[in-house]
């Protein structure tokens, strides 16, 4: 008896102890025993290596040169579960490949350069996840996966599958998730999903669909997930008509060509929460195409050629986005939305907004009107988002305003958040946010900013501000005592000087960005009565001489490099150096005399004719080099760096004007600043007509 049991269990006692029987493994391999396992990486091998232990249930060659699978290559691992082979070079895979191989469930083969797939390959397999992307997969005949009854998962993305079998995916009742996204497939034939039932997710974006046979999805009672999205339907009638997607939660159909949204479009989709139809040709919705679909919450219309929006039937959206369509009008029927909180209008041409616009959207959040006619060309009237009481966020970016929208903008008393970027605002008026008291995030990025005076004397009459956000603005200066906030992008600037008491009022700064400047030094306290604990000094030219001496010792003594520290730009030798790794005493300067700036202006043009080029001296005396800073009589402010089309700073300092006008008349100040100290003097000019030549 015993004899007999011997016999018996000897086979799988070989290979359940093999790795303590033998010490066979490829060449260049790790063999492992714990998980009976296999890894070949980074082998200059053109064919499977042989030798491997009998009972490997995992296998990985990966980032080989393997060129052909051939029959038997893995006939030796009855046990083999898990197959790894991406990053190779396989190109052929021979009938057979994968026969006897009955525990198979795991295939991996990406980043390869198959062509084609045969009936049958995996007949003896019971794959559960199967990986072929990135290869040059050409069709899915039937057979290749039909009626694999454990397969759950399969991806094919970026092939060139141009076809797919009548039955390429019939037959797989455990299938999950297909993903074939970014391939060459016209059409979804209506048996390739028979007997799908548990499939989760499809996700085909980026083909050439534009045609699905009705039916196709007919047995997907349980799908979730559905993207169609970058391929070319023309049309949705007849793929998702009569269809009962219980269970459909997303569908995600952008970037395609479809025309109209008829009222037999969506309604079978009853549990539809998010829908995608944004960048296609939409110009029609007829009355009812949104009826029973009461659960749609996210809504995306953009970048259609809709003219006109009911809102009839949407009474679940939270968010609507219609920007770039053709909206002549805000959408119509507001009041038939009662939950919707976020609508986007941006890039409409609407050439009104009447008095409480906005009033029905009873639960209204957020309004976007970026590049909108109405605001851009100021026939909005001032009272749209008046009697909006739940209204917290507008933008109004991109309208080429040239001062901040104080009237349209009275009625939002209630917002914490404002955006009006990308704009031509230069100058603030002290009552702009007299209104916006709540106002807790600013964005005023790609404006024309170049003095923040005037912002920090209007924001005096809000309560508290978090964010501020300045990102863009040809700025060249920060002043003392900016208005206090907690975050301040203050990146892609032309700053060159920073006054020492610019953040002295900053008690609760807790980020600030000054990347991408023109700063080439930082005073040495600047950063020393804040508890900031996000800063970014990147990609300014840090100059690590004598100005920053003052700097470096505050940061070293208060052990503040690992936040603070720089990488220097100059001089030459430091170049890339980090601040906090020179030693404090070669941090000097080619100075014979240290000097405070001292400035002579001297033989400016006092008296011009309009149209004529006009010349303000600055001349700086003073050691270091001083940031020199010129300021126009309406607040506007330049540097060397600025690059206005007629006020120019010189590199000796002086500031030239270029077809001067009648506006230019008036007091320009010239301030120069280094470590030791600030210098400022002022130059009258008067501008006379170049007609009369009577002086202005």
């Amino acid at each position: 008896m015993l004899t007999r049991m011997a016999t018996i269990l000897s086979p799988l006692l070989l290979l359940t102890f093999a790795p303590m029987l033998s010490l066979a493994c490829p060449r260049g391999c790790q063999c492992y025993g714990d998980v009976p396992s296999v890894h070949c990486y980074y082998l200059d091998i053109t064919t499977v290596p042989s030798g491997f232990p009998p009972n490997t249930t995992l296998l990985a060659i990966r980032h080989c040169n393997i060129t052909t699978l051939r029959r038997g290559d893995f006939s030796g691992m009855p046990l083999l579960a898990t197959l790894y082979l991406d990053w190779n070079n396989i190109s052929t895979i021979e009938p057979g490949t994968f026969d006897g191989l009955f525990h198979l469930q795991s295939l991996t083969f990406g980043a390869n350069r198959v062509t084609k797939l045969t009936p049958g390959l995996f007949k003896d397999n019971k794959l559960t996840d199967f990986d072929a992307s990135d290869n040059r997969i050409e069709s899915i005949p039937s057979g290749v996966f039909t009626n694999h009854s454990s397969l759950t998962g399969l991806i094919l993305n970026d092939n060139r599958i141009s076809m797919l079998g009548a039955d390429a995916f019939a037959g797989l009742p455990q299938l999950v998730e297909i993903q074939i996204n970014n391939n060459l497939i016209p059409r979804i034939p209506a048996h390739a999903l028979k007997g799908a039932y548990k499939l989760w997710t499809l996700s085909m974006p980026g083909n050439a669909i534009s045609e699905i046979e009705e039916g196709a999805f007919s047995d997907c009672a349980s799908l979730y997930n559905l993207d169609l999205s970058n391929n070319l339907l023309t049309t949705l009638e007849g793929t998702l008509k009569g269809l009962t997607f219980s269970n459909l939660n997303s569908l995600t159909v952008s970037g395609n060509r479809i025309l109209e949204i008829t009222n037999s479009t969506l309604t079978s989709l009853t549990s539809l929460r998010d829908c995608f139809l944004d960048h296609n040709r939409i110009r029609k919705i007829e009355s009812g195409a949104f009826r029973g679909m009461g659960n749609l919450n996210n809504f995306y219309l953009g970048n259609n050629e809709l003219e006109e929006m009911p809102l009839n039937e949407l009474e679940g959206v939270l968010k609507l986005d219609l920007t770039n369509n053709r909206l002549r009008t805000p959408p119509l029927n507001m009041s038939a939305a009662p939950n919707l909180a976020i609508l986007m209008l941006s890039g409409n041409p609407m050439k009104t907004l009447a008095p409480s616009q906005f009033s029905g959207l009873k639960s209204i959040f957020d309004v976007d009107l970026n590049n909108v006619t109405a605001v851009r060309e100021h026939t909005a009237d001032f009272r749209a988002l008046c009697d909006a009481p739940t209204l917290e966020s507008v933008s109004m970016n991109d309208n080429n305003l040239t001062s901040f929208p104080y009237n349209l903008l009275s009625c939002a008393g209630n917002a914490t958040y404002i955006s009006v970027a990308g704009n031509r605002i230069t100058q603030f008026k002290n009552d702009d946010f007299f209104f916006l008291r709540e106002i807790a995030q600013l964005n005023l990025a790609d404006n024309r900013i170049t003095d923040i005076s005037t912002l920090t004397k209007a924001l005096q009459t809000t309560l508290f501000m978090f964010s501020l956000t300045l990102t863009g603005n040809p700025m060249v200066f920060l002043p003392e005592k900016l208005y206090p906030v907690a975050s301040l992008d203050l990146d892609n600037m032309k700053l060159c000087a920073v006054d020492k008491d610019a953040f002295e009022w900053m008690g609760k700064l807790e980020s600030i960005n000054l990347a991408k400047n023109r700063l080439r030094f930082i005073p040495g306290k600047l950063f020393a009565n804040i508890s900031v604990e996000k800063v970014n000094l990147d990609d300014n030219p840090w100059q690590c001489d004598c100005q920053m001496y003052e700097y470096a010792l505050w940061m070293k003594t208060s052990n503040n490099s690992e936040k603070f520290d720089i990488v220097c730009k100059g001089p030459e030798r430091l170049n890339g150096t980090y601040l906090s790794d020179i030693p404090l005493k070669n941090l000097t300067c080619d100075c014979v005399h240290y000097q405070a700036p001292a400035i002579n202006t001297t033989g400016s043009d006092t008296h011009v004719k309009a149209g004529q080029r006009a010349r303000l001296v600055c001349n700086v005396a003073g050691c270091p080099k001083a940031a020199v800073i010129w300021t126009t009589p309406l607040g506007e402010a330049f540097s060397e760096d600025s690059d206005d089309p007629r006020f120019t700073v010189l590199p000796d300092g002086g500031l030239e004007i270029r077809e001067t006008k009648m506006t230019d008349v008036g007091m320009y100040n010239c301030t120069a600043i280094n470590y030791l100290g600030t210098s400022q003097e002022s130059v009258g000019l008067k501008v006379m007509s170049s007609k009369t030549a009577v002086e202005q």
